[in-house]
């Protein structure tokens, strides 16, 4: 395997937290068996319609407050509009707020323990469990230990077209209910929905390291973030030294099983961290 120049392999500061702009009082159960509904706000399209059709009262249930679960790895350009997000919601009186894993940013964890993302080997595609661990559990905490609550409906943005995602939640206080499929909004819907309201459109919701990103997907992240896909590359290196150090077969980022910075249709690219590609 081919690797990069190692006293290159700091990580760029493409991920700076940025506050929120509005407090809002966030709802607190005041009885036993008390419910709430939260939006899981993913950061995408499809959620932040989802926060714009809320705020407007055209949802039922509609939501006590949004939560963005934060991993520490979200597109550049998602941190970016998130306070708009924060402040339209502020605006309609929706408290909008944000929870972190208790395990840290999933990039550092990637790097210095394991790799919980689905990531690619000789045996295919590994187990998912960042999700559960970064997106499900800090929000849980936050509803259940924090304030409260007995009984939780999730409101989750997914598409008319992602039908097949659809499932009950295994955690038997949850509830999750899926208002876009209701309304058969489709993704061009959700933008169309965003730009009436006058907001920016965000980019597609994922960590910039996913595996499970399209080729198209990357060469977007190469040509609209470059050190985000720098990061990417970085990565996958530093896992695939700690794969040989334990003697185990390499990891890689996408389907093809090649190192990232070695694919088509970008080896012909400069990158200004690696150089050509």
């Amino acid at each position: 395997m081919t690797l990069p120049n190692e006293n290159r392999l700091q990580r760029s500061d493409t991920h700076p937290e940025t506050p929120s702009p509005i407090s809002l009082k966030l709802p607190q159960a005041s009885r036993a068996g008390e419910s709430v509904t939260y939006l899981s706000f993913g950061g995408g399209p499809p959620s932040a319609a989802l926060l714009i059709l809320n705020a407007q009262g055209l949802i039922e249930p509609k939501a006590n407050l949004i939560v963005f679960a934060d991993p520490g790895s979200e597109d550049p350009r998602t941190y970016r509009v998130l306070p708009v997000y924060e402040e339209y919601a502020a605006h309609h009186e929706i408290p909008f707020v944000r929870v972190t894993s208790n395990a840290g940013p999933l990039y550092d964890w990637v790097v210095e323990r394991s790799v919980p993302i689905p990531a690619f080997t000789s045996k295919g595609l590994g187990r998912r469990q960042c999700t559960e661990r970064w997106k499900i559990r800090p929000i849980h905490k936050l509803l259940r230990q924090e304030l409260g609550f007995e009984k939780v409906t999730a409101q989750l943005a997914m598409t008319w077209d992602e039908v097949w995602r659809m499932r009950d939640s295994p955690t038997k206080y949850v509830t999750n209910i899926y208002p876009l499929i209701d309304h058969r909004l489709l993704r061009d819907g959700c933008i169309e929905i965003i730009e009436q309201a006058g907001l920016p459109v965000p980019p597609r919701s994922a960590c910039v390291f996913c595996p499970l990103k399209s080729i198209e997907r990357w060469q977007e992240t190469l040509e609209e973030t470059p050190d985000s896909f720098d990061d990417a590359v970085k990565l996958e290196h530093l896992i695939n030294v700690r794969q040989v150090e334990l003697g185990r077969d390499p990891i890689f980022l996408t389907r093809k099983q090649i190192p990232l910075w070695e694919h088509e249709p970008w080896t012909s690219r400069e990158s200004g961290v690696w150089g050509p590609f």
